[in-house]
């Protein structure tokens, strides 16, 4: 078996090592360590960001010592993963749900399940990935010719 020019090569063992260019932008970093950007602006664990147009971005290689394993898929997302999944920050997610952007969140006990009645003792926001991808989808689109490049 020959080896392609530029391919993967054949004498490593695991994906991760062959894994290069991959960045998070700092809302994503933010989502992976369950903080907020203010947070990730001012943490001095981390290495300075590189600019990328008019985004901060990390090398991954350069945080993987600080992110969490991998969590299997879970439809039900917290305020600052909603927010890197839509590359905005925490506040701006409230604000889209105020103005009826993306739904309303439904508040459920640090347990994890949805328990009814006004309540407010020992629960969070959250939001289901799939609920929050219909709305988004109903939602009128951008005409062709409408938006120009700058």
């Amino acid at each position: 078996m020959s080896r392609v020019l530029g391919g993967p090569s054949l004498t490593k063992t695991t994906m991760q090592e062959d894994r290069h260019l991959e960045v998070l932008s700092a809302s994503q970093l933010a989502a992976l360590l369950g903080c907020g950007l203010w947070q990730i602006q001012n943490r001095t664990d981390l290495p300075a960001p590189l600019r990328l147009g008019t985004r901060d971005v990390y090398f991954v290689s350069e945080v993987q010592h600080l992110l969490p394993p991998p969590r299997p898929y879970a439809d039900l997302v917290a305020c600052e993963e909603l927010g890197a999944l839509l590359n905005v920050a925490q506040n701006t997610i409230y604000v889209w749900a105020r103005k009826g952007i993306i739904p309303r969140p439904h508040r459920v006990p640090l347990t994890g399940t949805p328990t009814p009645g006004p309540g407010r003792r020992r629960r969070r926001t959250v939001w289901s990935r799939a609920q929050v991808e219909a709305h988004l989808r109903a939602l009128p689109r951008v005409q062709k010719g409408g938006r120009r490049a700058a």
